[in-house]
């Protein structure tokens, strides 16, 4: 049984293997996105502050993750999300 309404996932704080190169570490977490949207069927809102590929963000997109925030971001970008979009209690 699934106890939440968003996931929010810090991309930055994944452990991947200490010699796994950069290209598998982004690629990790992408799929790592993709898993989460498609066992829990749940809003997957993540944050980054790594790697500064202009690619990441549209995979991360892509991937399924139904936001992105850049750290450090504003708060009421976040809040409209969670309020309006995602139609959760204030």
């Amino acid at each position: 049984m699934v106890c939440f309404d968003v996931c929010f996932l810090t991309l930055n704080n994944v452990k991947y293997t200490r010699h796994e190169p950069k290209n598998a570490r982004l690629q990790s977490s992408v799929t790592l996105v993709h898993d989460l949207v498609q066992l829990y069927a749940k809003p997957v809102v993540a944050f980054f502050g790594w790697p500064d590929d202009p690619e990441y963000p549209e995979r991360i997109l892509a991937a399924g993750a139904t936001a992105l925030f850049y750290l450090p971001f504003e708060l009421q970008p976040l809040r409209e999300l969670l309020i309006d979009e995602l139609d959760l209690p204030r």
